[in-house]
């Protein structure tokens, strides 16, 4: 259960967890050392991380989500399903990456945008 920030107890993000559970988390994650192939198979968690993880651990998400659309593993659909929330979120730099990675995809592949 969140519990709202107080002098007391503990805070939680409104995303889960504690603001720190990334600390253990992320090096827990890229320790992984997943394949291409497992990352691919995971699409729609590195989506679910990018769009609503806290900030670092998104910011791992948008980076294999990039390197797989520009690896074109990735559909239009699929960028499209990365993209409407991550682009929302407070963060600049994960804002800018991901249009920079729209503009880099629609650039090699105009068939995308329609």
């Amino acid at each position: 259960m969140c519990s709202s920030a107080t002098t007391t107890g503990p805070t939680r993000t409104p995303r889960g967890g504690g603001p720190t559970d990334h600390r253990v988390f992320l090096p827990l994650l890229t320790e992984l050392a997943l394949t291409r192939e497992e990352e691919r198979t995971r699409i729609a968690d590195w989506t679910a991380l990018a769009r609503d993880a806290v900030s670092p651990v998104a910011t791992h998400a948008q980076g294999v989500l990039a390197a797989l659309a520009l690896d074109g593993d990735l559909t239009p659909r699929q960028l499209a399903e990365a993209s409407e929330r991550l682009l929302f979120r407070a963060e600049k730099k994960l804002v800018r990456a991901q249009l920079v990675l729209l503009g880099k995809v629609l650039s090699r592949d105009t068939g995308a945008a329609g």
